[in-house]
């Protein structure tokens, strides 16, 4: 992510932006063809140069401009094909669920009067206009996308019009760490942009390790189950012991966090570190109405002693008031 100043378009930087996350893919192993979906804001000659010079292939909405209304208008009424979507699709314009469309492509040759003249497919989606549906002639509207991908017709507006993940990514960080910036400086909402990105990682991270629906759950999820741990340290004989509640309900999913695979354990925890069973907290008196005090049973399975190996870059505890950071998380 990247904090742009002033009043800028979404399309400011997108070409250096879209080469740097490419050569971020290929740096970590991604060896597969790399495809860059667009919106209209992204339908420019600086995206699909950075494409191309990548080797990737792009998919893009363009703007509908007098050349392009033309080259629609050249499409023969046998080359459209009908097309059902697994999912229905608002319409950007009048805002209906769709289901069903039309498309067909033509050869396209987008920004000829420049020196970045390109010629690929122009692939056309059409439905028809909800508000003159009793019309004698039907009246479609044309939704355009400028594509070098190999894909067949149907197959290529199915993959264009498929759910981003990135949106999920944006809800999550508004309902966090972006719901609201914390200063009027440039440069320290810049460092917190950064650092909300590396955080939302680490939280998947988690998630993915937890298992189970943890790998699909929402930020707030994550956060509330993982990261707000009703736990207590203590240093007994020097050794860091993290006392969880007995009757926590989400103990065993934050356990599996560092059991789930020999190579990748949490590296938060210091070592060794010793999970026992606590008294009950009030947190958990109010969750499940037991008395202040209350022992846990010996046969919970939720909260068993386990021992994390070293880690170098984690033997660090830093404690301040009631809250224990272990690496960058906070257990309350």
């Amino acid at each position: 992510m990247r904090l742009r100043s002033g009043k800028t378009g979404s399309g400011k930087g997108a070409g250096h932006m879209i080469a740097g996350a490419i050569a971020t893919a290929r740096s970590v192993g991604a060896a597969a063809q790399i495809l860059v979906r667009g919106d209209s804001a992204y339908g420019t000659r600086k995206v699909v140069r950075a494409c191309l010079r990548a080797g990737a292939e792009f998919s893009l909405v363009m703007t509908k401009n007098s050349a392009i209304t033309k080259a629609i208008a050249t499409i023969d009424e046998n080359a459209w094909t009908p097309v059902q979507y697994p999912n229905a699709v608002r319409d950007p314009g009048t805002g209906a669920w769709i289901s069903d469309a039309e498309v067909a492509e033509i050869p396209y040759t987008a920004f000829a009067f420049t020196k970045d003249r390109t010629t690929a497919r122009l692939v056309v989606r059409r439905v028809k206009d909800a508000r003159y549906l009793d019309a004698p002639e039907p009246v479609w509207r044309h939704h355009p996308f400028f594509t070098n991908s190999v894909l067949p017709t149907v197959e290529a507006d199915l993959v264009h019009r498929k759910h981003a993940i990135i949106e999920t990514v944006f809800a999550d960080l508004i309902d966090g760490p972006l719901a609201h910036i914390p200063s009027g400086s440039f440069g320290t909402n810049s460092a917190w942009v950064l650092c909300a990105a590396i955080a939302h990682n680490l939280l998947r991270a988690t998630g993915i390790l937890a298992g189970g629906r943890y790998g699909r759950a929402r930020g707030a999820t994550l956060r509330r189950r993982s990261d707000a741990v009703p736990a207590r340290l203590a240093r007994p004989q020097r050794r860091p012991v993290l006392h969880l509640p007995s009757y926590w309900p989400y103990a065993s999913r934050w356990l599996q966090c560092g059991t789930t695979r020999s190579d990748i354990r949490l590296w938060w925890l210091p070592e060794p570190v010793h999970l026992r069973r606590c008294r009950l907290t009030s947190v958990a008196v109010e969750k499940l109405g037991r008395p202040v005090g209350t022992a846990c049973p010996q046969s919970l399975s939720c909260t068993p002693v386990s021992r994390v190996p070293a880690s170098p870059a984690s033997r660090w505890i830093q404690a301040k008031s009631n809250t224990v950071q272990l690496g960058g998380f906070a257990l309350r």
